[in-house]
């Protein structure tokens, strides 16, 4: 992948103006974005800490990284991580299902049944 990319920048020619460049960033950490995401689903954690190493050493930042981070600790079992990052995303959006579950699921792995048991009764009453 990596020498693929090499090869695609060499063979790429000049650079394009600023403001393309710009959007062809946005458009490239969008990509890596969904290949982190696709890493963590199938389970590949490795391939998926390098992408988001790589975007947030590029300045991308904002929710869908956190979305992705959050989810990357739940998948990596580091339940105190995935907690405190879904606790920041459902402060913006206290109301979601998924976000609830997943901390109400962090917390019941970290043995605090209380918090899991709020948690998990706003996630099923949400969906």
């Amino acid at each position: 992948m990596i020498l693929g990319l090499a090869l695609s920048l060499a063979l790429a020619g000049p650079a394009p103006p600023p403001a393309a460049a710009h959007g062809q960033e946005a458009a490239a950490s969008q990509v890596s974005l969904a290949d982190a995401g696709q890493a963590i689903a199938a389970s590949r954690l490795d391939q998926a800490r390098q992408i988001l190493g790589v975007a947030l050493a590029a300045g991308v930042k904002g929710e869908p990284v956190d979305r992705l981070l959050a989810d990357l600790a739940y998948a990596s079992g580091d339940y105190h991580q995935a907690i405190r990052i879904y606790g920041g995303l459902l402060a913006s959006h206290p109301d979601e299902p998924l976000l609830l579950e997943r901390a109400g699921i962090s917390a019941l792995r970290l043995g605090r049944a209380a918090d899991a048991t709020a948690l998990l009764d706003r996630a099923t009453r949400q969906a």
